[in-house]
């Protein structure tokens, strides 16, 4: 897991962020795009532009869809597809993407593509998380992971040398909640003020107020989650591509006891105090599933986009011996392993 800790990013545009190119490491190399180098059939280990004049599926999605916490290249889901299937499943995802930044992405890349047979999308999670840490992104965007961190950043850049000092020693203070660039010097003193009071009320229950009110405002995501998926299908069809959408899981969807490794790595990341984490373990619980995977199974009939729901695959079928789970939401490479077969048992149901 170092080795996915140290992984630098690369700024881009558009998709905001990706994966650093190049980068080597015994666990996870890229290539020069920030793309996973997968293992193909014949065993050698190839990137984007080794497809040239070769047909290829692509395997879409976020860090899950990357194969956070493989400990190879060749134990990723692209790579194990790959292997099994004689066929290049190329990987194509982005570490903390958004359902929209995996289709900018896949945009981007496209004159790099040749013949695409499948495409299956490994998303889901990444959507509802966000729906719960950017609540203020505007409609019909959607956030994306660090809208927060690049929106104070931006704010600062307009700002005289003077005022973004001024922003950056309040900041501890006001947070986002005064806006520098139009306030006057004399309204500084009341504005910080009325910030103290303001967070000394909120105290703690801040997250919890703001989770639960997320919670009532749900079906808001959905809109954007069926664009995107819209979007997808027409690319899809106009490419003569077959097109998959998997749920991915996560622990709290899947009947499975902890094994004893899986007790000790959630406990450590329980203690971690950014609120993707209290996402992924307070909030995506077992109701939210039942809502989510129904509406979205509801979306794809009405696109005509093959659905599976691969915490409901995975369910009531591994014990507290078996070590699948490195986090919540990743995988060891026994688990990886077994989302990959469940996988090939999704796109061999349909062409054979």
């Amino acid at each position: 897991m170092a080795d996915y800790d140290h992984m630098p990013s690369a700024d881009l545009p558009y998709v905001m962020f990706m994966q650093a190119p190049n980068y080597a490491t015994p666990s996870v190399n890229t290539d020069s795009f920030g793309l996973r180098y997968s293992t193909g059939p014949d065993g050698q280990q190839f990137g984007l532009k080794d497809l040239e004049n070769r047909s290829v599926n692509l395997f879409v999605g976020g860090s899950t869809a990357f194969g956070v916490g493989a400990s190879h290249d060749s134990h990723s889901i692209s790579s194990r597809l790959s292997g099994v299937t004689g066929e290049y499943w190329l990987n194509i995802a982005g570490r903390a993407f958004s359902g929209k930044q995996e289709l900018i992405l896949f945009q981007s890349l496209l004159s790099h593509l040749g013949d695409i047979k499948k495409i299956v999308l490994f998303s889901g999670i990444n959507d509802l998380t966000l729906h719960y840490l950017t609540p203020d992104v505007p409609k019909p965007y959607g956030g994306f992971f660090h809208w927060t961190t690049f929106r104070r950043a931006m704010a600062l850049a307009g700002l005289t040398k003077n005022r973004r000092r001024l922003a950056t020693v309040l900041h501890p203070l006001t947070g986002d909640q005064v806006d520098f660039s139009r306030i006057s010097a004399h309204q500084i003193p009341g504005a910080v003020f009325k910030s103290l009071f303001s967070a000394n009320n909120e105290s703690v229950v801040s997250w919890k107020e703001q989770a639960e009110r997320q919670t009532q405002r749900k079906d808001d995501l959905l809109p954007l989650v069926r664009n995107n998926l819209r979007t997808w299908k027409l690319l899809a069809d106009g490419l003569g591509v077959e097109l998959y959408f998997v749920l991915q899981p996560i622990y709290n969807w899947i009947d499975k006891p902890q094994c004893n490794e899986e007790t000790k790595l959630f406990a450590e990341l329980d203690g971690y105090i950014h609120n993707q984490y209290k996402v992924l373990k307070e909030v995506l619980n077992r109701d939210m599933h039942d809502w989510y995977a129904r509406n979205l199974e509801a979306i794809c009939i009405d696109l005509k986009i093959d659905y599976s729901d691969m915490s409901m695959m995975m369910s009531g079928r591994y014990g507290e011996k078996d070590w699948i789970f490195v986090d919540r939401a990743h995988f060891t490479d026994a688990g990886y392993g077994i989302v990959a077969e469940k996988i090939l048992e999704i796109v061999s149901s349909r062409t054979g």
